[in-house]
């Protein structure tokens, strides 16, 4: 994947977000920030998803 230039102390992969996408399209976690633990699993910025119980 081509790399842009980050920001200092910005992943060059998923730019922060934790998410890397593709060429193909496809996207994953960014493994860089999950193995340094950057990653954070109670995010608040979680979308609302409209799915009713």
């Amino acid at each position: 994947m081509e790399e842009s230039a980050a920001k200092p102390g910005e992943c060059p992969k998923c730019h922060n977000t934790g998410i890397v996408r593709e060429k193909d399209g496809t996207c994953h976690t960014c493994w860089d920030c999950m193995q340094a633990g950057k990653l954070d699993q109670h995010s608040s910025r979680i979308p609302e998803s409209r799915i009713r119980l």
